[in-house]
């Protein structure tokens, strides 16, 4: 049975072989990949930072943490830190935000810097932003180069701001707050057009900072930047006992991307799939095409998810449930303006019904009236049929009309 194998084996191993001898003649490629890893010497990674703070700043004083916030002990119990998250999107959870915010309260200092902030953590202090990245194919190293826009950054503090503006050139990934709460928040730096990059939250006795700006952090903007004076102003905010620097909620670490990630961004096991996964479809249309027996057709199952939804629309609708119904679509829209205008629907004001009519393009008149509408049908205790018609197509004509 092997000798009928032999011509793939050894057509497979000399494919392999020589994957491997031009793969070790190969020049390595510059990766662009937006790590921001401490051990990474790319041009978006981190490690002049790290030696920066090890070496200098915070020598001896400088810890790095790879555990979820959840799992370390020190979080609950230490004082007199800073904890530095770096990455392009942060994510907290309810329970990872509440635990940031108890251990900023006691006298410590978050620091969190990233293009797009996610989840509770963004909810629960209202920042949002809207970013204007480059073109950059991290596996190829491939730029826009017909991008040339530039930007400039400064501080707002006399004490911190320069005469002329950082300037940045279109590599960076700029991000900007379109929305905090100016009544909470105060601006530490922005842009020429006075947009915030840098605000900070007073915590009780802490500080909570949030950063749009992640790549003035990377390799590319320290090593010998002419801007790279306004990433050491801004270490200069971290003036803590300690500084503990996350590892583990960057996007590029496995757990957040899973291992088809890892295998994509390293070029010798990018090629080894494709090989591999080519002589293996190689083997089975030659080696097996003379032991396939016949394979019965077997007709698939019918798709019946379209008539169960039917079927329980009509059940809610037979049984006269019109008011179940009417409150499920209000979940979906409420779910929609969360999304689409960054409004929170627990306790809508009338400065929230005017940011929607703004944004979606629909007269005051009628997203009052909508509103309006979704209030009468919670107070209710019943919901007649006309009723019902008549607000589902209040909720359509929003859908339709809006901008978004």
């Amino acid at each position: 049975m092997l000798k009928t194998y032999w011509p793939y084996i050894l057509v497979f191993g000399g494919l392999f072989g020589a994957l491997a001898f031009f793969n070790s003649k190969k020049k390595p490629e510059l990766r662009w990949s937006k790590t921001y890893k401490g051990s990474d010497k790319i041009p978006f990674g981190s490690n002049a930072l790290i030696r920066l703070m090890e070496d200098g700043a915070f020598e001896g004083r400088f810890e790095t943490k790879n555990i979820p916030i959840l799992q370390s002990n020190d979080i609950k119990k230490d004082t007199g830190v800073t904890y530095f998250f770096l990455t392009d999107r942060l994510y907290f959870d309810q329970y990872e935000t509440e635990r940031i915010v108890d251990f900023a309260s006691r006298g410590n200092k978050l620091f969190l810097c990233a293009n797009h902030f996610d989840g509770v953590i963004a909810d629960t202090f209202k920042v949002f932003t809207e970013a204007d990245l480059p073109y950059l194919d991290e596996r190829r190293g491939a730029i826009d180069s017909s991008d040339t826009k530039e930007f400039g950054i400064n501080f707002l503090n006399p004490h911190l701001r320069n005469k002329e503006s950082y300037r940045y050139d279109h590599l960076l990934g700029y991000s900007t707050f379109t929305y905090f709460d100016s009544t909470k928040m105060s601006v530490v730096a922005a842009d020429d057009s006075n947009r915030a990059v840098l605000i900070k939250n007073k915590c009780k006795k802490g500080e909570i900072y949030f950063f749009t700006l992640p790549d003035v952090f990377s390799n590319y903007y320290i090593v010998n930047h002419p801007s790279r004076f306004f990433t050491y102003k801004t270490l200069s905010l971290m003036n803590n006992e300690k500084l503990w620097w996350d590892e583990y909620y960057k996007t590029s670490n496995p757990h957040n991307n899973g291992a088809f990630h890892f295998l994509v961004y390293n070029d010798a096991l990018y090629y080894a799939f494709w090989l591999a996964l080519w002589s293996v479809l190689f083997f089975m249309f030659f080696g097996m095409k003379r032991q396939q027996r016949p394979v019965p057709i077997i007709k698939p199952h019918a798709n019946s998810t379209l008539q169960f939804v039917e079927v329980v629309g009509n059940v809610y609708f037979n049984a006269k449930n019109h008011k179940i119904i009417a409150e499920e679509k209000i979940l979906i829209f409420f779910e929609f303006i969360r999304t689409k205008f960054q409004v929170k629907t627990e306790n809508i004001t009338e400065e929230d019904l005017k940011r929607v009519s703004r944004l979606s393009g629909i007269t005051q008149h009628n997203v009052n009236e909508l509103f309006a509408n979704i209030k009468y049908i919670y107070a209710a205790e019943h919901l007649h049929e006309a009723e019902l018609l008549q607000f589902n197509k209040r909720m359509e004509d929003f859908y339709k009309n809006n901008n978004r």
